[in-house]
């Protein structure tokens, strides 16, 4: 379907937000990706699309928010860079079996990475609406690299549990520090890079926590 950029910020040093109107409504489930194409006409060349997390939770106002990593040489995000309010995307989807539904769990886990953080945003507002307690543990390099930081800020003051890892600092996630900042619930949602989401399964599987329990969602 068609979309339109009606707003578009630098949330962090590499990370664009955006929010697409688009020209239907597009039903989906929080955690779910949408395939965003530019258009070929914009840069005379055909780009390849790319699979984004949506941000916000399921609407019917024709909304869907996406962060986009931006990198210098990249086949997407480096014409996506130069796009600007009011251009024109191609959006297909929704897709993923990576999702929370308001009847699954009064209380979830979220571990994430970079931009693995995208759907949290989407489960969190779900859950604000459904009495569901979030308990969040996001690593970024450096704090400045925090997505929606602000939001987050202010959930940890009031309803979100858990924290930040900068590794920056030599901050990791190990068997060590999940056993002490998870709660018990019957959800566990790991995204990010591969290699991050495989080491935090086998540190969930090694704390006994059921397979049936743990969700993932790889990018990269």
């Amino acid at each position: 379907m068609k979309s339109i950029i009606r707003k578009i910020w630098n949330e962090t040093r590499n990370v664009k937000a955006v929010v697409l109107e688009l020209d239907k409504n597009m039903p989906f489930k929080s955690g779910q990706f949408v395939m965003v194409k530019i258009p070929k006409e914009k840069f005379d060349k055909l780009i390849p699309a790319r699979a984004y997390s949506i941000a916000n939770a399921p609407n019917d106002i024709y909304e869907i928010k996406l962060f986009i990593k931006i990198y210098e040489d990249g086949r997407f995000s480096s014409y996506f860079n130069k796009l600007k309010e009011g251009d024109e995307l191609d959006i297909s989807g929704p897709f993923g079996r990576f999702v929370l539904d308001e009847n699954d769990s009064d209380s979830i886990n979220f571990i994430a990475a970079g931009t693995g953080i995208a759907p949290f945003f989407s489960m969190y507002e779900l859950a604000n609406k459904n009495n569901i307690k979030c308990n969040l543990i996001y690593s970024e390099r450096k704090e400045e690299d925090i997505i929606g930081k602000k939001i987050l800020d202010e959930g940890f003051k009031n309803n979100i549990s858990g924290k930040y890892v900068i590794t920056s600092n030599e901050s990791r996630i190990d068997k060590d520090f999940l056993s002490k900042n998870l709660i018990d619930s019957k959800l566990y949602f790991i995204c990010g890079p591969p290699e991050f989401v495989n080491s935090i399964y086998d540190n969930l599987i090694e704390l006994g926590v059921k397979e049936e329990k743990i969700r993932t969602e790889r990018y990269g």
